[in-house]
C-alpha cells in the first residue's frame, strides 16, 4: 500500500503540473464579425464566426426577429504570424426592417469549452424605393446616394440603377467621371425586381464607393446606359440618369493633442517591433486598421529619443472597398538604427480620427516599445544548454522552458495514466531474481585489462570488445 500511495501522489503531481498548459490550450480566441458594416433591406450580409484550430466546433444561432438566417458553410485558413489554423463559420443574415439592427451573442462550443461571442450591432439602410418618374415608362435610368450631406472624407455609395420592363439583347452602363471625389467601383451588379405603375421591371444595380476631397457642393454628372435590341427594336437606344447634388460638409474644428493628418472612420493603431533577418535590421511597425479613408493616411511621423534615429521602409496595404466604406489595415514600417549600444524607449504613438458616425475626434493610440540596441557587429545571443548541477553552484535549470517544450508535454501527458496502470492493474507474478554480490568497477577493469593483455591477439573477437568496453570504462572511472 505505501509503494502504491507514493506513485499515486506522484501521478497527481504530474498531474498538476501539467494543468495550466491543458488549461492554455483551451482558451478560445472566438471571433465573430457582420461584414459589410452596413446593410440595405433585403440584401444579404456576411456574418464570419472564427474558431480557432480544425475541430467542429457547434454554433447556436438564436432566432432573430430583425433577420433570417442562412448558414453557409465552413471554411479551414490560418491567421496571425504563426499561421494558427482557424475554422471559419459563415452564415448568411437578410435584414428584414431598416435601422440599427442587433446580432446577440453566439454560443460557441469547442474542444469541451463553452464561450460566447459579444453582441453586435448592425445599421441598415432602407431599400429604395421605385422614382416616381418610372410611372409609364418601358426602361428608366436612375441614380441615388446614400448620403446627401456627407462630412469631407467621409465614404458614402452611388448607385447607378436601370428599369427594364421589356426585354434586350445587351446593357451597358457608364458612370460618370466623379469629379472632386475618389471613386472606387464595389465588385459585381446585382440583378433584382421591382414594380411601379402596374407593371413589373427587372432591375440592374452597379455601386460606387465615393469619398468627397473637400467641403462645398458636388455635382455628379448624369450616368449613361446603352442598351441593344430593346423590345422590337433593332437598334441601340441610349439613356441619361439624373444629376445628383450632394452638399459636403467641413469637418469640425480641432484642437487635440494627437496628431490629425484628414483620416475620417472608425480605426484603431497598434505598433509592433520584429527583426530582418536578412538585414539585420530591427523594424518598428505601425499597423492603422478599420473602415475609413484608410488609403488617404500618410505615414505616421515617429518622435524618437536622442540616439536613436528611423528609416521609412515599403510598408502594406490590405484595404477594399465595401458597402460600409474601405475596410482593412495599413502597415507602415521604419528600419531603427542606434549612434550608441543601450536601451530606448519609443513613445507612444496618438493619432485623431473623426468619426462621422458619432461626429466627433476620436484618438487612437498605440503603446510605447522598448528598444534594445546591441554593439556593433555583436553576434546574436545563443541560448545557454541546459546544465546539470549536483553540489549547488554554477547555472540552475531553466525548469519552465524545459517543462513547457513539446516533448516532455507529450511525456507529462502519457505518464499519469501509465503510473496509473502499472499501479492498479493486475500483473502476473513474477520469480524473484537471485541477488548477486556487487562488484567494485575498478576492480572489474583491472580484471578486465588483465585479461586483455593476456590473450594470444588482442585485436581478434572477443578481446577487440573487450578492448573497446575497458576504454569507456577508463573514461567513466578516470575521466
Amino acid at each position: 500500500m505505501g509503494r502504491s500511495r507514493i506513485i499515486s501522489a506522484w501521478a497527481l503531481a504530474c498531474l498538476l503540473a501539467i494543468a495550466p498548459c491543458v488549461a492554455g490550450a483551451g482558451e478560445t480566441g472566438v471571433t465573430a464579425t457582420v461584414e459589410p458594416g452596413v446593410g440595405v433591406v433585403g440584401r444579404g450580409l456576411t456574418l464570419r464566426v472564427t474558431v480557432p484550430g480544425r475541430d467542429t466546433a457547434t454554433i447556436d444561432v438564436p432566432d432573430m426577429a430583425d433577420w433570417t438566417v442562412i448558414p453557409r458553410g465552413r471554411a479551414l485558413g490560418a491567421r496571425g504570424e504563426d499561421g494558427e489554423p482557424v475554422s471559419a463559420y459563415r452564415f448568411e443574415l437578410v435584414p428584414r426592417r431598416a435601422g440599427t439592427l442587433a446580432v446577440p451573442a453566439l454560443t460557441v462550443e469547442t474542444g469541451g469549452a463553452r464561450t460566447q461571442t459579444p453582441p453586435l450591432a448592425v445599421r441598415v439602410r432602407p431599400r429604395p424605393e421605385p422614382p416616381a418618374a418610372l410611372a409609364g415608362q418601358d426602361v428608366f435610368l436612375d441614380a441615388t446616394v446614400s448620403e446627401e450631406s456627407p462630412y469631407a472624407g467621409q465614404a458614402f455609395v452611388y448607385t447607378v440603377r436601370l428599369y427594364r420592363a421589356v426585354p434586350a439583347a445587351g446593357v451597358s452602363l457608364t458612370p460618370p467621371a466623379f469629379a472632386g471625389c475618389v471613386a472606387d467601383p464595389l465588385p459585381g451588379q446585382r440583378d433584382g425586381e421591382a414594380r411601379a405603375g402596374g407593371k413589373a421591371y427587372v432591375t440592374a444595380e452597379v455601386d460606387y464607393l465615393l469619398a468627397p476631397l473637400r467641403a462645398g457642393t458636388l455635382a455628379i454628372a448624369p450616368p449613361g446606359a446603352r442598351i441593344r435590341g430593346l423590345g422590337k427594336a433593332s437598334g441601340e437606344t441610349v439613356l441619361a440618369g439624373p444629376q445628383r447634388t450632394v452638399a459636403v460638409r467641413p469637418l469640425p474644428p480641432y484642437a487635440g493633442a494627437a496628431s490629425f493628418t484628414g483620416l475620417v472612420g472608425r480605426m484603431a493603431l497598434q505598433s509592433r517591433l520584429a527583426a530582418d533577418a536578412a538585414k539585420g535590421e530591427a523594424v518598428y511597425e505601425l499597423t492603422l486598421s478599420g473602415r475609413g479613408n484608410l488609403d488617404a493616411a500618410a505615414p505616421p511621423v515617429l518622435s524618437l529619443p536622442p540616439g536613436l534615429s528611423a528609416r521609412p521602409l515599403p510598408g502594406e496595404s490590405a484595404v477594399q472597398p465595401t458597402l460600409a466604406g474601405s475596410e482593412g489595415e495599413r502597415t507602415f514600417r521604419y528600419a531603427l538604427t542606434a549612434a550608441t549600444p543601450g536601451t530606448f524607449t519609443l513613445p507612444a504613438v496618438s493619432l485623431a480620427v473623426f468619426d462621422p458616425e458619432e461626429g466627433r475626434y476620436v484618438t487612437v493610440e498605440a503603446p510605447p516599445r522598448a528598444f534594445v540596441a546591441a554593439p556593433q557587429g555583436a553576434p546574436a545571443p545563443v541560448a545557454p544548454p541546459l546544465t546539470s548541477v549536483s553540489s549547488g553552484q554554477g547555472a540552475a535549470l531553466d525548469w519552465t522552458a524545459w517543462a513547457d517544450s513539446l516533448p516532455w508535454r507529450v511525456a507529462l501527458g502519457i505518464l499519469p495514466p501509465l503510473l496509473f496502470a502499472l499501479t492498479f492493474l493486475p500483473h502476473r507474478g513474477r520469480r524473484p531474481a537471485q541477488a548477486t554480490p556487487a562488484q567494485d568497477p575498478a576492480a572489474v577493469a583491472e580484471a578486465l585489462r588483465r585479461a586483455t593483455s593476456a590473450a594470444e591477439d588482442p585485436s581478434r573477437a572477443p578481446w577487440s570488445d573487450a578492448g573497446a568496453a575497458l576504454a569507456r570504462l577508463d573514461r567513466l572511472l578516470y575521466s
